[in-house]
């Protein structure tokens, strides 16, 4: 009897082995065992609408709307700004700076820059998303190793936005961006300047100005910050009688170049500022360093000349910029 149960065992398995071996790579698993659907639809009531939806165009861009084309397309409704991203501007790169139009005794200068990223709006179904790309880490995408340097520098999402309509002639998503300039978002305001901040304050901060270019979008806002203490002049005491700030910001949005510079290689024998990264191209065991030298993009207008206008590239045409020579 023990002799036939091991052959019966050995021959169930080799039935359940023939099985495997004759089911289609890809079986569709079997079907959900059907549900009791118990949603308000089902009950006869009618559900409640989605307030995040978008809507119809007319209703979101009204008839008082203030607009400007560029770039994009901004709105001013009231105190409330929309952009209107066309489809081609998702996953372009812009670099987005901040500097300080206006302060207040003891905090830096006016005109000097807070921040400068590089960024990109990525929409995803009726949301759209505005994250940070870094380059501090970087691999040739031919190479097996720039997918694993692309999933260790993920780029992080600094903002979401709820799709409030689209234009359908060209597919344009609009959203409603106040809250970029108006709540706080570290990686783009006084935060950077080290000092402690308490918060940014909504109720005391504005959208001021809001202008687009063919290349670039300008918007100036109103921020006020609670903080601890108001920093003094340079070697005085800080005024701990204020516990707020209200700075002057100014953001460009500034298309980068559909064509890139060429990088240049830095060498420490020369005096260049160099931006270093991580360069995981070359095959070394620590520290794969790699680093670039800033440039200045100065082109001739007359590249036969010997000297010649530059091409200008003005960030926002409303500025003066001095003319020079290349």
């Amino acid at each position: 009897m023990r002799s036939v149960s091991i052959l019966l065992t050995f021959g169930a398995l080799g039935l359940l082995a023939c099985s495997h071996a004759t089911a289609p790579a890809h079986q569709a698993p079997a079907p959900a065992p059907l549900r009791q659907d118990t949603s308000h639809a089902a009950s006869g009531r009618q559900q409640a609408p989605d307030a995040t939806a978008p809507k119809p165009y007319n209703q979101v861009i009204t008839a008082g709307a203030v607009t400007d084309s560029g770039v994009f397309t901004v709105h001013r409704i009231g105190e409330k700004l929309f952009y209107e991203i066309p489809k081609a501007m998702f996953g372009r790169q812009f670099l987005l700076v901040a500097d300080q139009r206006g302060t207040i005794r003891g905090v830096r200068y006016a005109g000097e820059e807070i921040s400068n990223r590089i960024v990109v709006w990525e929409r995803m179904g009726n949301r759209v998303f505005l994250r940070i790309v870094s380059y501090a880490m970087r691999a040739d995408s031919t190479q097996p190793v720039a997918r694993a340097v692309r999933l260790s520098n993920i780029a992080p999402i600094i903002m979401s936005f709820d799709v409030a309509s689209w234009h359908t002639a060209d597919s344009s998503a609009v959203i409603e961006v106040t809250k970029l300039f108006t709540t706080d978002v570290a990686e783009l305001n006084l935060h950077q300047l080290g000092f402690r901040i308490r918060r940014l304050d909504p109720a005391r901060s504005v959208v001021e100005r809001a202008r687009s270019f063919p290349r670039n979008v300008e918007v100036s806002a109103l921020q006020t910050f609670e903080v601890d203490s108001v920093p003094g002049p340079a070697g005085a005491p800080p005024n701990r009688s204020l516990n707020s700030i209200t700075m002057l910001m100014n953001y460009s949005m500034v298309l980068l170049p559909d064509k890139p510079m060429i990088a240049r290689l830095c060498d420490d024998r020369v005096g260049y500022f160099n931006l270093s990264f991580e360069d995981y191209d070359q095959d070394l065991v620590s520290g794969p360093r790699g680093c670039f030298i800033k440039r200045f993009r100065l082109e001739p207008k007359d590249p036969g000349a010997a000297v010649s206008d530059p091409i200008k590239r003005r960030r926002d045409v409303g500025a003066g910029v001095p003319r020079g020579r290349v």
